[in-house]
């Protein structure tokens, strides 16, 4: 019995520390040309990548900023190369950069479950559900002079309708788009800042509309995206404190908390 207890010790002690070295690490931003060398293979490194092994290289001007799934910040600014289980030593502490780890925390659930589905192309036809709608992506709160709606080509089509329904007049609109983008502006008939939308985009005039995907799209006024923006001030202040430009915090509110602006 005393071997036996003795033997599983002793293979703990030599998994541990494996398992403690078994941290990934999304990349959340990247200057310059950073690459990941794992044996003979170098690969660029980019925003949402992650890293389980290799090493880190980089060069003169080359700099790294990557999360864990705790929503702790590391940054590497210097040139070298680094093993990722050395990514643990550059962590950013709170109190340096008053990050906000419950933000980073999803942010890094977000880029990790994209990795692991990236080489799924999805179903644009499933079960006869049309869902091919790309921006403003469900439920996002914007507060731009513009929108600019997004969706996906459909093979042998050039031509779509586009419909957006008024949630508080209960209206819907109705227009024939050559092409997968169309810009709205404010003060029309169709955009009121203050009002909450659904859009969704047919390849027939009248299709069924429990048949196709449905965006929810709040359009904010002033006083909303006050209140919006001192509700993420924390995280905003985190990114500049980052060096984000404002260009940059814009799209990664837009895109981790469907706040769009500027």
């Amino acid at each position: 019995m005393e071997k036996f207890l003795f033997f599983r010790i002793a293979i703990l002690a030599v998994l541990l520390p494996f398992a403690a070295n078994a941290q990934e690490y999304a990349v959340f931003k990247t200057s310059g040309t950073p690459n990941l060398v794992a044996g003979t293979s170098t690969t660029p490194i980019s925003k949402g990548s992650i890293l389980t092994t290799g090493s880190v290289s980089l060069a003169q001007q080359d700099a790294i900023v990557m999360l864990n799934n705790k929503g702790d910040v590391f940054e590497i600014n210097a040139p070298g190369n680094y093993t990722v289980a050395a990514i643990a030593n550059h962590k950013k502490t709170a109190e340096e950069e008053n990050f906000s780890s419950q933000y980073f925390s999803y942010v890094w659930r977000q880029m990790s479950s994209k990795s692991a589905t990236k080489t799924h192309t999805g179903n644009i036809y499933r079960d006869a559900f049309l869902n091919v709608l790309i921006l403003p992506v469900d439920s996002a709160s914007v507060y731009k002079n513009e929108v600019v709606f997004t969706w996906e080509k459909l093979k042998n089509t050039d031509q779509y309708y586009f419909f957006l329904k008024n949630k508080e007049t209960k209206t819907v609109s109705k227009m024939k788009v050559n092409g997968n983008s169309l810009t709205l502006y404010p003060g029309s008939n169709l955009l009121q800042k203050g009002n909450t939308y659904y859009w969704g985009i047919a390849t027939i005039e009248y299709p069924d509309f429990t048949k196709i995907k449905m965006n929810q799209l709040n359009y904010l006024n002033e006083e909303q995206f006050k209140s919006k923006k001192e509700e993420f001030a924390k995280i905003i202040e985190s990114l500049k404190a980052m060096g984000f430009t404002n260009a940059e915090i814009e799209a990664q509110m837009c895109q981790y908390r469907k706040l769009c602006f500027y």
